[in-house]
């Protein structure tokens, strides 16, 4: 199970404004966040002018824990990671939580090579493709991509001279 935690502040809250997408916090840090984003650095119009939109994406495997915390909490949870990895330390102008509730895979270290013993087997039956969240990446690019994939092999078996 995940949750994000979205927060809008002003430009002039930070330091410095953001200068990426997001980040990715590795789990050796011990941080209650997995990872961050700019949602209006992202995506043109999700926030005014002067403004930006972050996001926390808190939960997973590693992190279950949050997921046990209430919406307040969390949120609080994440000022404090945003105020110690970002410097913003202002209140947020807006928050608002989702949960996802057992909805992101989690890939165990091997995962690659049980991919590839699956895609193995999958291309010895005619006109049988797969594809999804589970295989190769969970962002919404991979899903799309791993579609494409997947109806391209089958257009390109049934389409082939017999």
């Amino acid at each position: 199970s995940a949750a994000t935690v979205n927060l809008t502040y002003r430009e002039s809250d930070f330091d410095g404004p953001p200068r990426a997408f997001g980040f990715v916090v590795p789990a050796i840090e011990g941080r209650r966040i997995i990872a961050g984003s700019f949602s209006s650095f992202k995506f043109e119009g999700r926030a005014p002018a002067g403004a930006i939109l972050a996001r926390a994406f808190v939960g997973g495997e590693m992190s279950r824990d949050m997921m046990r915390l209430g919406d307040e909490e969390m949120t609080a949870a994440v000022r404090d990671e945003f105020r110690a990895l970002l410097g913003v330390s202002a209140a947020p102008g807006f928050t608002e939580v989702r949960r996802w509730p057992n909805s992101m895979p989690q890939y165990e270290v091997g995962h690659l090579a049980r991919v590839a013993e699956i895609e193995r087997a999958v291309a010895e039956i005619p006109a049988f493709a797969i594809a999804g969240a589970a295989y190769r990446g969970v962002g919404i690019p991979d899903c799309i991509r791993s579609g494409e994939s997947a109806a391209d092999a089958i257009f390109a078996t049934l389409s082939a001279p017999k």
